[in-house]
């Protein structure tokens, strides 16, 4: 891996020149968002003396014209620019190893066979997948955003999300008898003891497995159909690493041991990996972000000790 300095001092050309479009680019975009913006001002204003609900719609319709037709074109492709020429080169100069398709994501099918989320997906989408090895590690990633279809009282429909975050699959190099699933324990945090019965009477999930680290058993909850692969699984190291892992992203954290795989889903409401349009982009600190994040995903394989070969297959 190169250190990031001399990550960015290859790249500043590059950027300089992405820069250039980037400020001709926004100048021509903010014009579009300008009006927009005077749009909604004007139809706020005539709704003050003309109290009718198409004065709304009729202004929403036209405000919304202006900004997919002429803003978010302009944004869209620079940002897609943006992953192509610079975050592409900073995947490939953290490890070359890696894939990088900014437009896929990890399929549906894969990320049901991982059993952690049971509802269904009425809408699934994501972006920016990786690929590829980490030392001895296989590993993929993405972000995905996954929702299910509801109906209200009043026969409305809505979207809640099932899954917002990067779900990443790893090879764990062992084979699988059984199926080993990790959860955020919220059952318990909210009901204490009567928590623990709820876990019990889930009738969609396999067996609750209890652990003895007792701040495990807070945080998570263990489902598996083999007790005993599940606590050889989880042995006292894994367990804390878990742990630690939870400590280190401050988020919801699900795991699942399933076909000699670890799957790893951790929740996160902010896109990564998404250049922001207004903001410059020769300031080393904000090319640092992607870096960063990058470098975060990629620890999760020494996070949960993955390249240890502690089993054989």
């Amino acid at each position: 891996m190169k250190p990031f300095d001399q990550i960015f001092s290859e790249l500043l050309p590059q950027l300089e020149e992405l820069e250039l479009s980037r400020q001709q680019q926004y100048k021509s975009a903010k014009k579009w968002l300008n009006i927009t913006i005077g749009i909604g001002v004007a139809t706020v204003v005539v709704l003050l003396f003309v109290r009718h609900p198409a004065t709304i719609f009729i202004g929403g319709l036209f405000a919304a014209a202006f900004y997919f037709l002429g803003y978010y074109p302009k944004e869209k492709r620079y940002k897609e620019e943006f992953k192509d020429k610079v975050f592409h080169r900073i995947i490939q100069a953290v490890n070359p190893n890696l894939g990088y398709n900014k437009s896929q994501f990890i399929s549906e099918a894969k990320f049901f066979e991982s059993k952690i989320f049971t509802e269904r997906a009425d809408r699934y989408s994501g972006e920016d997948h990786i690929s590829g090895m980490v030392d001895k590690t296989e590993i993929e990633f993405s972000e995905l955003h996954t929702q299910e279809k509801r109906t209200g009282n009043k026969g409305r429909t809505y979207y809640v999300t099932i899954f917002k975050g990067l779900f990443m699959i790893a090879d764990f190099h062992k084979n699988f008898h059984g199926q080993t699933i990790v959860l955020p324990d919220t059952a318990e945090k909210l009901f204490g003891f009567l928590g623990k019965k709820f876990q019990s009477w889930n009738f969609t999930r396999e067996q609750v497995v209890h652990m003895e680290n007792a701040e495990f058993e807070k945080e998570f909850v263990v489902y598996s159909n083999d007790q005993v692969e599940a606590r050889y699984i989880l042995s006292t190291s894994m367990i804390q690493r878990i742990l630690d892992l939870k400590k280190k992203y401050n988020t919801k954290v699900y795991l699942s041991f399933i076909n000699s795989k670890v799957f790893v889903a951790l929740y996160n409401d902010q896109n990564l990996f998404e250049p922001k349009f207004k903001e410059s982009i020769t300031n080393s600190d904000y090319i640092r972000t992607f870096y960063s994040e990058l470098c975060d995903c990629l620890s999760i394989v020494d996070d949960l000790n993955l390249n240890t070969r502690i089993w054989s297959k």
